[in-house]
């Protein structure tokens, strides 16, 4: 309802900018079914990869969470949702370090309390290992009629380095972000994408999000 409080995206893709939400409103249904008293905004904030915001770029960080508030209402919270695919990122300190979900999940968090996280809003941080993609492969049994016959399924959908390469060779109709990652998204079985660690911390996240505005508490996650 649009008096709800609502959770804000921000996003790293066009595609994910509709998609992103729209598999949230499925989890939190799965989840909490017409009892969550969140509203998912429907309209994520693209804010590019890790690399625009992590290191000496932290500020800008920093500014995307100010510039949500500033243009969303009644926001409760944000999440900050992008792709785990790189190998390397930077401290705050500028230097080259091993990219690490947890690690890096951390860091930004920490960061945000310096603008209101856990105070005036709460913030999460999740990273989609390896690409928001995999989770859709994960889930592919929802779209199987999509596939090609003779598809070979992955091994190891974690390991897959170009999941939008294997959804562009395995699909009928091939596979671009933004005609078909929100069909897929709604589509996509949740039980399948359960099988990645990155998606249930996606679930677990948004439990957490959703547990805390009913005790009328903000929260900062990872800590």
């Amino acid at each position: 309802m649009p008096g709800q409080e609502q959770l804000v995206f921000l996003v790293e893709g066009e595609g994910d900018v509709q998609a992103i939400p729209a598999l949230a409103k499925r989890v939190l249904k799965d989840c909490f079914g017409s009892q969550c008293e969140l509203r998912v905004s429907l309209n994520s904030i693209r804010v590019g990869n890790l690399a625009n915001l992590a290191g000496h770029r932290v500020e800008t960080w920093l500014r995307q969470l100010q510039l949500s508030i500033r243009v969303r209402e009644r926001i409760a919270g944000i999440v900050l949702l992008l792709d785990g695919d790189t190998k390397w990122t930077t401290d705050l300190a500028g230097k080259k370090i091993r990219f690490c979900p947890g690690i890096a999940a951390r860091l930004l968090a920490a960061e945000s309390r310096k603008v209101g996280g856990g105070d005036v809003f709460s913030v999460a941080i999740v990273f989609a290992c390896p690409e928001f993609e995999s989770w859709l492969i994960a889930g592919r049994a929802g779209f199987a009629g999509e596939l090609k016959p003779d598809v070979e399924p992955p091994v190891e959908v974690e390991t897959i380095r170009d999941a939008k390469k294997w959804l562009r060779l395995a699909r009928h109709d091939g596979y671009r972000p933004t005609l078909h990652q929100l069909a897929l998204a709604n589509g996509a079985s949740l039980d399948g994408m359960r099988t990645l660690r990155s998606f249930r911390r996606f679930e677990k996240t948004l439990k957490l999000l959703v547990e805390a505005h009913a005790h009328n508490q903000r929260i900062v996650t990872p800590e």
